[in-house]
């Protein structure tokens, strides 16, 4: 869960949360790039970000941004063609797109506008999964010739070999380590803004 932005009063917040319940710990969003600080904003998931969009703070808002928890980073969301300043407004996503309508700008609003993020980037396969022994693998990255990508990982047994960055079309290479527990675990490979899941069994007997 991802808590963001609001006030206590007497301030208005950019700041937030994440919320790991299986932890049941709290880890702080960061505030580089965040949008301002604001209340009466929208939030949507879709899936891999957070968007957020309008509301009031100094004044009313069309400025936004959209948060990645697994980069813990923050992309502003374009103004161009954006719905006027207003608060109190609707959001949903619809898969690909949010739709932002109504709300409050000086007077009650009926207008809206779609904000569609366009994926120039695509992995293949998006998950594999590895016996307690460990291993290696590959994953296809599928880029217009101009994006520039990365690729992190984020656990300390899932090792990218070769590929970790590129231009247009490329490949990843990964290695994993043997799971000694008996316990199954699961790693993320971050691309661009997708991502690759790695499960792996535990060891019969394990630790």
């Amino acid at each position: 869960m991802i808590v963001w932005g609001g006030d206590d009063g007497f301030n208005f917040f950019n700041s937030g949360g994440r919320y790991d319940p299986a932890a049941n710990a709290w880890v702080a969003t960061s505030t580089t790039a965040a949008p301002s600080a604001r209340v009466s904003h929208t939030a949507v998931g879709t899936g891999h970000e957070m968007i957020v969009w309008g509301g009031m703070g100094g004044g009313l808002e069309n400025t936004g941004g959209r948060y990645d928890p697994v980069m813990d980073s923050w992309t502003a969301t374009s103004r161009t063609g954006a719905p006027s300043q207003r608060f109190n407004h609707t959001a949903v996503w619809t898969g690909s797109s949010m739709i932002v309508w109504g709300g409050f700008g000086g007077s009650a609003l009926d207008t809206g506008g779609v904000y569609t993020l366009t994926s120039t980037l695509s992995v293949s396969p998006t998950n594999q999964s590895f016996t307690a022994s460990g291993g290696s693998g590959s994953v296809s990255v599928t880029a217009t010739a101009s994006c520039t990508w990365t690729a992190s990982s984020y656990a300390d047994w899932l090792t990218i070999t070769s590929g970790g960055s590129g231009t247009g079309d490329g490949t990843v290479n990964y290695s994993v380590a043997a799971n000694a527990s008996g316990s199954s675990r699961t790693g993320v490979l971050r691309i661009g803004p997708q991502t690759f899941t790695v499960t792996q069994a535990g060891a019969m007997g394990g630790i």
